[in-house]
């Protein structure tokens, strides 16, 4: 009764609670096979893998010393042609050695770290670390001792030894390479040849097994690289089965709407849950259901905020047909950058208008007038800023007097990004010289184009805000221009050369005075640029600086623009006439393109009407059946 008793106890942990019976692994299960007879314990072995045998000539000295004995080399043949086409063993190593190179992917110098491919002319598996510790790379064959070189002075050692191109650390590219121990092996053979028949049989020998050894090699090679073909194959299987496993579970939870709206459906195997070749049981699904469901989640989250937004770049889009079209027809007005733009409150709640509403052109369209108001606004807004850097935030004058003190010609910014340096890009350098520098004045510098580019590579998948080139549109700023000094000096200079006051005279006053006036050695000047530039010729040890260069034609021809790139990802300032004319023809399908009306030249000489003060960059838009296009063919 006590015995039964007993054994009707239900198992129980170490803490006495019930628990699930675990059982123990029993050790020396195996060892009454080795007592078995020989010749049927080689019968069974010849059933199995060359690594099922490694494994059991590991698991027990018993079982080594049955599989290590030369009485056992059939099975180890036997084992290898169970495995299809695997080819004989490279010269030099046994079946269990051969066996161990093919199917276990550890580093055989420091038995640690895991390697995929073995080096098969070196018949090792190397790590990079081991690399540079066992191994001889070329360059450094080309050090050996004269005793080894031939009369000729070539390096006979690098064609009796295996030379394979191998991975070094720190270097992108494999590297020709030999192990060590095949170097030194050679190397003492070498030396211990006393006469020239001896080493002419040691080269005759060598080239014979280096040629075997290459072809038997290359053979290998391919044959693992059929089998890695066939493993990644049954990997992929297996990862794949286990996916629709996992998206069988998640349907049933009811998110199988969030599977589908997915991009891809690569982005859930490569969850690290997926990503496995383990077979989904529902002890597994028990374990991993709740962090894939939390993934999910956030996966739901993502995708509305990714509907959302391409809702919004929609309806920006709309935007900027519609900034496109204000300035076409208004080229005298400056509107904020593209970004500014949509900043303004009246476009911004548009923009953020409820998901079920549909934003047309009408929607801008009924509320012009506030929208000039509000870029009325941003425009004083960044005159503010503009004048504030010019003469300082703490300056006492109102705000009327700083703008009539930043409009004097006296005062001239420079363009950093515009500024082309001809060594490099080191503008400490004190040989670095600047080839082109653009004079730039206020009022026009607002319209600047390079304070609304800039570098920003996390904006490079926005395709409202790419650009041709590099930089891509940001958020108007003042960072890009400086105050330069030695420009100023010379402006003063010029002033003081045509008797002009520097206090009152601003750019556009020098604008109408150069018609009238003229220079002794030159032609009336009609640009102020040439104006400063002649200046520079004439008086260039009084008022240049070796290190300063006026604006020079960076494009053989000029660079030109076009109204049909404005605010859109084709736009570039890079372009010559030609490109701009394939650029308008194969991208924008003009058969016919006209000069000033399809594309024009940037810093061209523009009308009063079609410019905001003084322009240096032309970014004045006629349309054609524009009024000011009568104008201009008058002129």
């Amino acid at each position: 009764m006590v015995s039964g008793a007993k054994e009707n106890v239900p198992p129980t942990g170490s803490s006495g609670k019930i628990g699930r019976q675990i059982k123990k692994r029993l050790k020396g299960a195996l060892a009454p096979f080795v007592d078995m007879p020989l010749d049927v314990m080689l019968c069974i072995f010849e059933l199995l893998d060359p690594l099922d045998l490694l494994h059991l000539s590991r698991l027990s000295k018993a079982f080594r010393r049955v599989l290590m004995s030369k009485s056992s080399i059939s099975a180890w043949k036997s084992a290898r042609r169970n495995i299809g086409g695997l080819p004989e063993p490279l010269h030099g190593l046994s079946e269990p050695a051969w066996a161990n190179l093919v199917f276990v992917p550890i580093c055989h110098f420091c038995y640690k770290t895991s390697v995929k491919t073995p080096e098969l002319l070196f018949r090792a598996r190397i790590c990079t670390a081991c690399m540079p510790l066992h191994t001889l790379s070329i360059a450094d064959l080309q050090r050996v001792p004269e005793s080894v070189r031939t009369d000729d002075g070539t390096l006979l050692v690098a064609t009796l030894i295996p030379i394979s191109p191998s991975k070094q650390a720190g270097k992108r590219r494999p590297e020709e390479s030999c192990l060590v121990l095949d170097y030194e092996e050679i190397f003492q053979a070498w030396l211990a040849c006393n006469t020239e028949h001896e080493r002419n049989m040691l080269i005759q020998s060598r080239s014979c097994s280096m040629a075997h050894l290459r072809s038997h090699a290359s053979e290998c090679s391919s044959w693992l690289s059929r089998i890695q073909i066939v493993k990644d194959m049954e990997t992929e299987k297996l990862k794949r089965n286990r996916l629709q496993a996992i998206q069988r579970k998640l349907t049933y939870l009811g998110y199988g709407a969030a599977l589908a709206a997915m991009p891809s459906v690569d982005i859930l195997a490569k969850h690290s849950l997926v990503n496995q070749t383990r077979p989904l049981t529902d002890r597994i699904w028990t374990n991993i259901q709740g962090e894939l469901v939390k993934y999910m989640e956030k996966v739901k989250v993502d995708r509305l905020a990714r509907e959302h937004h391409e809702l919004l770049q929609r309806r920006r889009k709309v935007a900027i047909d519609y900034l496109r079209m204000c300035k076409a027809l208004a080229p005298s007005t400056l509107f904020p950058p593209m970004l500014d733009f949509f900043e303004l409150p009246p476009i911004r709640k548009i923009i953020h208008l409820p998901s079920n509403e549909t934003v047309t052109p009408g929607h801008f369209h009924r509320i012009t007038e506030l929208i000039v108001l509000h870029s009325e606004a941003w425009e004083s807004s960044i005159t503010q800023r503009v004048v504030d850097f010019t003469l300082g935030e703490d300056s006492p004058l109102s705000l009327e007097e700083k703008c009539s003190q930043a409009k004097l010609a006296q005062n001239v910014f420079v363009c950093k990004k515009c500024t082309v340096f001809s060594r490099s890009l080191n503008r400490r350098c004190r040989k670095n010289k600047p080839l082109c520098i653009t004079p730039l004045f206020f009022p026009d510098i607002m319209s600047h184009r390079c304070l609304s580019l800039g570098f920003d590579y996390c904006a490079q998948d926005d395709e409202l805000r790419r650009t041709a080139t590099a930089s891509v549109r940001v958020p108007w700023s003042t960072t890009c221009f400086e105050i330069n000094d030695r420009a100023c000096e010379v402006v003063n200079a010029l002033l003081a050369f045509i008797g002009a006051d520097p206090e009152t005279t601003t750019a556009e006053d020098l604008d109408d005075e150069m018609e009238d006036y003229q220079f002794k050695y030159t032609t009336p000047l009609e640009d102020y640029v040439k104006l400063v530039n002649y200046v520079k010729l004439v008086n260039a040890d009084t008022f240049w600086a070796d290190d300063w260069f006026v604006l020079e034609t960076v494009l053989d021809g000029g660079i030109f623009l076009s109204p049909h790139c404005t605010d859109l990802p084709c736009e570039s300032y890079y372009r010559g006439y030609d490109s701009m004319v394939e650029h308008l023809r194969d991208h924008h399908g003009l058969t016919t393109v006209t000069d000033n009306v399809d594309m024009y030249a940037r810093g061209r000489n523009l009308l009063p009407e079609q410019r905001s003060a003084r322009t240096t960059e032309g970014i004045g838009i006629i349309p054609e059946g524009h009024p000011l296009h009568a104008t201009m063919e008058e002129e």
